[in-house]
């Protein structure tokens, strides 16, 4: 059955209309909280989106985290709900994007393309194997759907937007050309937010002319955020960064912190020196910030772990990209602990090659989101 379909079979139903709108499932504006007994709200989510009584445990596991709308939405939409029935948690992710309609239509260039919040994106940023896309104006990107951008990053940047009440701050830490900063403040403008604080952290001096040329192209002043040519890392200091041989086709590029860790690093291309910058103090900075968006290539748990006592003070959600199954676990430990909520999750996908050696051929995913903050 389609998301489409579902959606309007649940509306038919009266009943089912007033239980969705008592969980927020399909909740377009911000409205007061309700005075509910949450308990008893938990239960009906388990009767609505599962179609079994939540157990003694259940209502363990979950009360002590749900006094407030948004806590009912994220039992609503979880994991064990997916497995019972993908087609409504798909629902419930359109919603989302739904919140930001009308989206993007007016037309673009042969040269570049346009997604459905209305950021545009030149193809020489791209490799040459995206020409494809030359001119188009996207719609919400669909699950399993091919593209720059899988749909837990969209719901989760978009979600943030949401969260945020009328000041966004994003940080986006190996931001290549920034596409999560420029989209995220369109949206927020979408939503009547003016107030933004954008913070961008690329090692490639390549990439970074990118990301300032992608501000431009949408409006945006480079010079009115802080666009760093840096890389982040534990502490403030130094790092060395590959000058790329050819910036549209590598986005894999890696920092080095350590000796040990050049060789690696020059195989992209000569080493030059970068100001590294830590995360820690980025945090400090910035005050609380909606959405952390991470993708340094192999070095997100290091730098977490040295900083993850500011992250759970500064920060309300994170994206993260990882890079090794080690890391997935350590992520998962890190962020669990800290008493983070876990919304999406997606493991790296590893290939064996004839030598014998792995190939990490796409990276992993982790969503999590930070109720204190």
């Amino acid at each position: 059955m389609s998301a489409e379909m579902l959606r309007s079979r649940l509306l038919a139903s009266d009943e089912i209309a007033r239980g969705l709108e008592l969980v927020g499932a399909f909740q377009a504006d911000p409205q007061p909280e309700p005075q509910l007994d949450w308990e008893d709200g938990l239960r009906w989510t388990y009767r609505l989106a599962l179609r079994r009584e939540a157990s003694d445990d259940d209502v363990a596991m979950h009360a002590p985290h749900v006094s407030r709308m948004a806590d009912l939405r994220r039992v609503f939409t979880s994991r064990e709900f997916e497995s019972v029935s993908a087609d409504a948690l798909i629902l419930a992710d359109l919603d989302v994007a739904r919140q930001f309609a009308p989206f993007a239509s007016a037309p673009v260039g042969a040269d570049s393309f346009r997604n459905f919040v209305g950021a545009e994106t030149r193809l020489s940023f791209l490799d040459p194997s995206l020409a494809w896309k030359a001119g188009q104006v996207e719609g919400i990107t669909r699950p399993s759907q091919p593209g720059l951008h899988g749909l837990a990053e969209w719901i989760g940047s978009l979600r943030s937007v949401l969260d945020a009440k009328d000041r966004l701050v994003v940080m986006e830490l190996g931001a290549g050309w920034a596409p999560w900063l420029v989209s995220c403040a369109l949206a927020a403008k979408r939503r009547g937010i003016d107030d933004l604080t954008l913070i961008g952290v690329e090692g490639s001096a390549e990439h970074h002319g990118f990301m300032r040329q992608h501000f431009l192209d949408n409006g945006l002043n480079p010079d009115a955020y802080e666009l760093h040519h840096a890389v982040v890392g534990a502490e403030d200091g130094v790092a060395y960064f590959p000058k790329l041989a050819d910036p549209t086709l590598d986005y894999g590029a890696f920092a080095a912190f350590e000796d040990g860790e050049q060789g690696a690093a020059a195989e992209r291309g000569m080493l030059e020196e970068v100001r590294c910058l830590s995360l820690a103090g980025l945090l400090e900075k910035a005050g609380r910030v909606d959405l952390m968006h991470m993708d340094i290539q192999g070095h997100e748990q290091a730098v977490l772990e040295a900083s993850m006592d500011r992250v759970d003070r500064h920060v309300h959600r994170a994206i993260i990209g990882t890079h090794s199954r080690n890391i997935d676990g350590a992520l998962l430990d890190l962020f669990s602990s800290h008493g983070w909520h876990l919304e999406y999750e997606n493991p790296a996908k590893v290939l064996q090659r004839p030598d014998g050696g792995l190939h990490f051929v796409v990276d992993g995913e982790q969503v999590w989101l930070n109720p204190k903050v």
